[in-house]
This record gives C-alpha cells, sequence and structure tokens, in this order.
C-alpha cells in the first residue's frame, strides 16, 4: 500500500474504459446504476484497480463527481431519477473517454372512469359493468391490470 490510502496506475498503461449500460430506461424516482469498467488491454483485459474515474452528467439531473474501481476493475456511479427527460453520462480515466444514457420515464398512469357516472348507486351483490380509459403516462411504459376496490372510493 501507500501513504494515505493512496494507490497509483502506471501512465503508460493501454486502457480501456467502458460504461455499462450504454443506453437504459428507467421510473421517476428510482435510481439508475452505471458501471465503469477499466481494464489494461495488453495485459488480457485484467481489471485496473484504484483508478479515478471523472464523470459528468448532463441532462435532467445535472453533477460531477469521480469514483474509484475496486478489484474487479469497476466503479459505480448512482443517479438519483427525479425528473422526466434524458441524461447522459460522460466519464474518462487514463485518456479513455465513454458515455451512458438514461431515459427517464414519468410512469405514473392516468386513470377516467366513463360509466358508471360518478355517484350513481348499485344494489349490493350486483354485478356492475365499469368502462374507462388508461393512460401509463408515457409512450415508453404500459398499463397492465387495473384493479378497483370495490368499495366505491
Amino acid at each position: 500500500g501507500y501513504l494515505g490510502g493512496q494507490s497509483f496506475v502506471p501512465l503508460d498503461v493501454d486502457a480501456s474504459l467502458s460504461l455499462s449500460p450504454e443506453t437504459s430506461r428507467a421510473l421517476v424516482g428510482n435510481q439508475q446504476l452505471v458501471i465503469a469498467t477499466v481494464t489494461d488491454v495488453e495485459n488480457q483485459n485484467q481489471p485496473l484497480v484504484g483508478v479515478r474515474v471523472d464523470y459528468v452528467i448532463s441532462g435532467v439531473h445535472p453533477r460531477r463527481g469521480s469514483v474509484r474501481t475496486d478489484t474487479s476493475g469497476q466503479a459505480n456511479i448512482l443517479i438519483d431519477g427525479f425528473t422526466p427527460g434524458v441524461d447522459t453520462i460522460t466519464a474518462s480515466a487514463i485518456g479513455e473517454t465513454d458515455t451512458s444514457t438514461i431515459h427517464w420515464i414519468d410512469g405514473t398512469p392516468t386513470i377516467a372512469v366513463l360509466s358508471p357516472q360518478y355517484g350513481d348507486e348499485s344494489d349490493a351483490g350486483r354485478t356492475v359493468l365499469i368502462s374507462g380509459k388508461v393512460a401509463s403516462g408515457s409512450p415508453d411504459a404500459r398499463v397492465v391490470s387495473v384493479t378497483f376496490d370495490g368499495q366505491g372510493q
């Protein structure tokens, strides 16, 4: 080891940097993990440990930072998604650069009940046909099911 917890990677290394996933979709309100992997190309893509990876996020969640690779040559960049839109993550390490794109989707659905009309009453135990429209909240999201609680609420 080195004093102060430092580690050094030779500058003459032929490194490769890749971000994964290249492109992803995530729901607003969640986090998305982007993994930076740094390897030594001339040494059978062996992981490079302790490499500083600088990153810049441009888009709806702008920020910058740096992370260090672990024993697998990987460094985690975790992005919190609060706003629909697109983020581009640009990372660089040892002279190499790569990008990843996140499409943040607002998947909040809307439901409009067309019949029965609001305030209509029905006898207990009677079957009632409910019709309406459901919108997923995003062209990239789909509605899988809709459940009513049967309590008229």
